[in-house]
């Protein structure tokens, strides 16, 4: 065999390993990009089933968004996405608020603070009060 090839295939065993690994690791590392599209969509869930809260419980929304977990009239949670309520796309807790009749459902945006513009906008749902 070839001496050149020799060190070819030395340095492939040697170095292959660690690119395999490295290949394997980049595969499965994945960026999420956090939008404001998907917390409206969630805002627009967790708006849902505040409503069938309310219609359920004669017309009082919940205290809290915990509620969300509890059994409704079918035995099933309101909310059933998952076995706990969901943050926003930058995993910031949703902020509600219930406002007598209504209610306020909120992301503060990246920065987890009210007001802000850009990737820091606050997303409502419903639109906020002063937009109805």
């Amino acid at each position: 065999m070839n001496p050149r090839r020799v060190g070819l295939v030395v340095a492939f065993l040697l170095a292959g390993p660690a690119l395999l690994l490295w290949i394997q690791e980049s595969a499965t590392t994945c960026v999420t990009v956090a939008r404001p599209e998907d917390a409206l969509v969630e805002l627009d869930e967790l708006a849902t089933c505040l409503r069938l809260y309310a219609a359920e419980h004669a017309g009082q929304f919940p205290i809290d968004l915990e509620a969300l977990l509890e059994p409704s009239a079918s035995g099933a949670p309101y909310w059933t996405a998952s076995g706990a309520l969901p943050l926003d796309p930058w995993s910031n807790p949703y902020v509600y608020e219930r406002t007598g009749s209504s209610f306020l459902l909120v992301s503060y945006g990246k920065d987890g603070q009210p007001g802000g513009s850009d990737d820091d906008s606050d997303l409502f749902a419903p639109p906020p009060p002063s937009l109805r």
